[in-house]
């Protein structure tokens, strides 16, 4: 999301928030009157815009059903929310259907293209009206509810299909993030950033433009999460249900069109393929994907007019598409591979009866950095004085490398502070955490873990590593945001991610050791 877009509705605020338990627990009996349902609902009534759609906004809903056990799975084409407007969804939901809101998972694709609710007062998405859509789309999943088989898989695509977005430089600018644009070298496959470096570098000493490689490649490798994993329902004569794929990359290719218009990017182009190739409706689930992106194969320029009216010195977001319909192409053949990738996942599976599922659910305090300025007003008087900093810096033609802290606490202030904004209340700055939800469900044995915002790759690599027996899913973006998730490492690299963040040094491996727990009791 554009810094612009949100910097001047940043305000503080409280809502009376329902209390969810810090721990609860379901387990199916294993009796064979285990049901699984699926349904759909268009979005466009809630979503309160004049802008118009390439392609509709949808809520896909799972419920699964023994006697008066209940899980509710929604994906919503939505951006990401705050916790407090998921929390406030379930509790109205649960209260309809009499279920515990603890069993109402909410997920958000991240598509960019799709609205935000960040708790700032925007309003982009009509909350009761949506309430009523996820109550109609979940009567419809209990009332096609059937026993059920499943096949489960998947496949390893490797770097075919994203890009670790953040890379070391090579220059005094250290480690830093880019959100697309890179360029490809004819017979080599790996994201060449020295365009984008040129770019950031020159930006930084004040002048705009020079998106131009240079000889001295620059290629940004690193590991990526490669698994599209997928399971598929049938009721007990064949029959479709179903399906939830999941796969880790930022959707933001849709948001680059110079016509801005709603759209689900690739995972509505996967879920269109995998309904028709299966039969039924799919639910498309992000993974860890804080810091990947998509592998695009699209030629980019600057925006001809771009400026900035304060100092900017974070990834650059003023770029279009060359041309509209390979950008146009390109969502599609993202969203097609990765729906060939789990139909070759599932030629590989086998039926077995679902006679079983499992859903752990527990909050976590998770701690924040104590110095998040409190106002909008606070965060601009530091700016200010950053500002005059950095002008004194050009005046006296410093080096590179001596904006590095620089740039990282402005981009600190632009992003992750004013996030704070709404994103946390003042109850939460006095306690220095913020409760937020964490689940597992197993599926007979594979479980899936919906973890809350952004997660990056790293996390979800050593969680991978650390059950790979279990072959975990891991899920972001499940009961609202607090922004990026950084490991330790990347907080003390700096950049985008280690500063658009709300956590307090040491907040990841304490999540991680979390979810370990809830692995190992679910």
């Amino acid at each position: 999301m554009k810094r612009r877009e949100f910097i001047n509705k940043a305000a503080l605020g409280s809502i009376a928030l329902p209390l969810f338990s810090p721990d609860f627990n379901i387990e199916s009996k294993g009796k064979s009157d285990i049901k699984v349902g699926f349904s759909t609902v268009d979005l466009r009534d809630c979503i309160i815009s004049d802008t118009g759609y390439r392609y509709p906004l949808e809520a896909k809903c799972m419920v699964l059903e023994e006697g008066k056990l209940n899980v509710l799975l929604y994906a919503l084409d939505f951006g990401e929310v705050h916790l407090g407007f998921c929390e406030d969804v379930q509790a109205k939901i649960g209260r309809t259907f009499n279920i515990s809101p603890e069993s109402i998972l909410l997920h958000t694709t991240h598509t960019h293209s799709g609205p935000w609710d960040h708790g700032q007062g925007e309003r982009m998405i009509d909350a009761t009206k949506l309430v009523e859509l996820l109550t109609q789309t979940a009567n419809n999943a209990f009332s096609n509810a059937k026993p059920a088989k499943l096949k489960i898989g998947e496949e390893n695509v490797g770097k075919r299909l994203s890009v670790h977005r953040r890379g070391d430089t090579n220059t005094g600018m250290g480690i830093q993030t880019y959100w697309f644009g890179y360029e490809y070298n004819e017979g080599d496959d790996r994201p060449e950033a020295s365009a984008l470096i040129n770019e950031m570098s020159s930006r930084w000493m004040g002048k705009l433009g020079n998106y131009k490689s240079c000889e001295e490649k620059v290629y940004f490798d690193r590991e990526v999460d490669p698994w599209v994993q997928v399971m598929y329902f049938v009721d007990l004569k064949d029959k479709p249900l179903g399906s939830i794929v999941r796969f880790s990359a930022h959707p933001h290719q849709a948001s680059f069109f110079r016509e801005s218009m709603w759209d689900p990017d690739f995972p509505g182009r996967t879920r269109n393929y995998l309904e028709k190739e299966l039969g039924g409706h799919c639910l498309f689930l992000q993974g860890g994907s804080g810091n990947l992106v998509p592998k695009e194969r699209v030629k980019y320029q600057l925006w001809d007019d771009y400026k900035f009216n304060e100092v900017y010195l974070g990834p650059l977001s003023e770029f279009h598409a060359i041309d509209e319909n390979e950008l146009l192409a390109d969502i599609d053949r993202i969203g097609k591979e990765i729906a060939s990738a789990a139909i070759t996942a599932l030629q590989r599976a086998h039926f077995t009866r679902l006679n079983g599922f499992r859903y752990k659910f527990s909050m976590f305090d998770v701690p924040l950095d104590p110095s998040l300025p409190a106002s909008a007003e606070e965060i601009e008087v530091i700016r200010k004085a950053l500002t005059r900093e950095y002008y004194n810096f050009l005046a006296a033609n410093g080096d590179l490398s001596e904006l590095r802290r620089l740039a990282n606490v402005l981009n600190w202030l632009d992003w992750g502070a004013y996030y704070a904004l709404g994103l946390i209340t003042q109850t939460d700055r006095i306690n220095g955490f913020k409760p937020a939800p964490y689940s597992v469900l197993r599926l007979n044995e594979t479980p899936i873990v919906f973890m809350n915002s952004e997660v990056s790759v790293e996390t979800s690599l050593a969680l991978r590593e650390q059950f790979k027996t279990q072959k975990p899913w891991i899920v972001s973006l499940t009961g609202g945001t607090l922004s990026y998730m950084p490991t330790d490492k990347m907080i003390d690299e700096g950049g985008y991610e280690g500063r658009n963040t709300l956590i307090a040094k040491g907040t990841e491996p304490k999540v991680r050791r979390h979810i370990t727990e809830m692995l190992t009791k679910s």
